[in-house]
């Protein structure tokens, strides 16, 4: 598979994994627990690229603010198809220019 190029400012998803009493109305891949107390399942997060470091490392950044380290190649990283960026445009972090400035 070839290497997904980023560049800071491109808006990314990343699947995250979770495990609760309640899943939310964006989760998918719902399992339950086997005795039924949790369910896991998978949440798309809509992230923007700060930074790219030499060790193939990204620096995502959230809507509210947190940052998150993942190499370029995880799995549960990928770029959003065009009618994903239009879907959900509001939902990816605003690239501004102060954060990209310290990459």
């Amino acid at each position: 598979m070839a290497q997904q190029k980023f560049s800071p400012g491109d808006p990314v998803i990343y699947r995250r994994s979770k495990c609760t009493t309640r899943p939310g109305p964006r989760a998918v891949h719902v399992t339950p627990a086997p005795r039924g107390e949790d369910y896991a399942y998978e949440v798309d997060k809509f992230w923007v690229v700060v930074e790219m470091r030499s060790d193939r490392t990204l620096v995502l950044r959230t809507r509210r603010g947190k940052l998150h380290v993942v190499r370029d190649d995880d799995p549960h990283l990928r770029r959003p198809s065009l009618l994903e960026r239009i879907r959900f445009g509001p939902r990816f972090p605003r690239a501004s220019a102060d954060l990209l400035a310290h990459s």
